[in-house]
């Protein structure tokens, strides 16, 4: 990958420059990892959840608490 370096009066590094078949091979990795990233989000919020309904669900069969109608839940949905 050649990769040349953007500077301004003083010397500073202000940007990038790589060739445009580069950029893309970066930019397609970025977007899989935050696929994967999002995807693994979302697994980890299902598992939760389900963890959670379970948990009320076990509360219920004691007696702890009183579960909601399915159509009484729906309605306020």
């Amino acid at each position: 990958m050649l990769v040349q370096y953007l500077t301004n009066n003083i010397g500073e590094k202000t940007g990038v420059y790589l060739p445009i078949n580069d950029w893309f091979v970066i930019k397609n990795k970025l977007q899989e990892i935050n696929f994967e990233i999002n995807e693994q989000i979302s697994k980890e919020e299902i598992l939760s959840d389900l963890q959670e309904a379970f948990s009320e669900v076990k509360q219920h069969q004691s007696g702890k608490i009183k579960m909601q109608p399915a159509k009484e839940y729906l309605d306020e949905i």
